[in-house]
């Protein structure tokens, strides 16, 4: 599913990645899009021997993202494909704290507010 061209850049953007990751599919056996869903994540998973899938029989198509063995509250009730599929990235990045720095205030009518508050 994923070209050569882009594996290659998975596989460049995940090398430095030190936490485990799993994606836990929960998927029923009839789901019109679970070959897809299992090929695109698979392909994803290849890129990096840090991350695996785990397929469970399910009732309709989610997966989660796990990290070193637990579960994290990120949740994908689709196919990850155009923005959805950087999101998947980026989940992943962030988790393993390569990505952005998080924001812990936000600016409210000009003034600091903790982002907690919110």
């Amino acid at each position: 599913m994923l070209e050569p061209a882009l594996k290659e850049q998975l596989k460049g953007i995940f090398a430095g990645l030190e936490a485990d990751f799993t994606f836990d599919i929960s998927v029923s056996a009839s789901h019109e899009s679970r070959a897809e869903l299992l090929e695109l994540l698979s392909d994803v998973a290849e890129c990096s021997d840090h991350i695996t899938c785990m397929v469970n029989e399910g009732s309709g198509l989610k997966f989660t993202i796990g990290k070193n063995g637990k579960p994290t509250e990120i949740t994908f009730r689709a196919i990850p494909n155009g923005h959805e599929f950087t999101s998947l990235l980026l989940a992943i990045l962030n988790l393993d704290g390569k990505g952005l720095p998080r924001i812990n205030h936000v600016v409210d009518g000009g003034n600091l507010s903790d982002f907690s508050e919110i």
